[in-house]
């Protein structure tokens, strides 16, 4: 999976500029064609820089994960109170809607091979359930390490959400 992801990323990339040069041709506005462009220079410019910190991101996400997998670290409702409860501001809020967005993307891509995984992976602890949020290798983790390195590459929302609308 470590080294599988990166490859996937370098794909994807390359697969986004063969998109971006067809879509080229019968883009009429100006703003998208500007985005068009940003994106592909986007991928050109710093690709091997995406892939590089995907890859890095996705390691040590994928390290948390098979250290956490069946062990719940989650607060129970019993143990709830006004001392470990907090406030989310709006941009974490819209940054979740949008990695669960991306996560409905890959879950669709391929639902009956990650159903499969689940199952593997829970009756490899023994569980004879299939439990998504156990399989280390999930497509949240994926969905996550590829939304916060965009968000860390292009820091201008309104320019990383016209070149890569998740």
């Amino acid at each position: 999976a470590q080294f599988g992801f990166g490859a996937l990323a370098q794909e994807m990339l390359q697969d986004a500029e063969e998109r971006i040069v067809h879509l080229q041709a019968d883009v009429r506005s100006g703003g998208e064609q500007y985005a068009l462009v940003a994106g592909r220079q986007f991928i050109q410019a710093s690709g091997k820089a995406f892939v590089k910190r995907v890859d890095t991101q996705y390691r040590g996400m994928l390290d948390r994960a098979m250290q956490t997998m069946y062990t719940d670290l989650r607060v129970s409702i019993h143990q709830i109170s006004a001392d470990n409860l907090s406030l989310i501001d709006d941009e974490t809020v819209n940054h979740q809607l949008e990695v669960d967005r991306l996560v409905l993307r890959m879950r669709d891509a391929d639902d009956e091979h990650l159903r499969r995984l689940n199952l593997i992976i829970g009756k490899m602890h023994g569980d004879h359930e299939a439990r998504e949020r156990e399989n280390p290798f999930r497509p949240y983790l994926m969905a996550r390490t590829i939304h916060q390195v965009l968000h860390d590459m292009v820091p201008d929302e309104d320019i990383r959400k016209r070149l890569f609308p998740l």
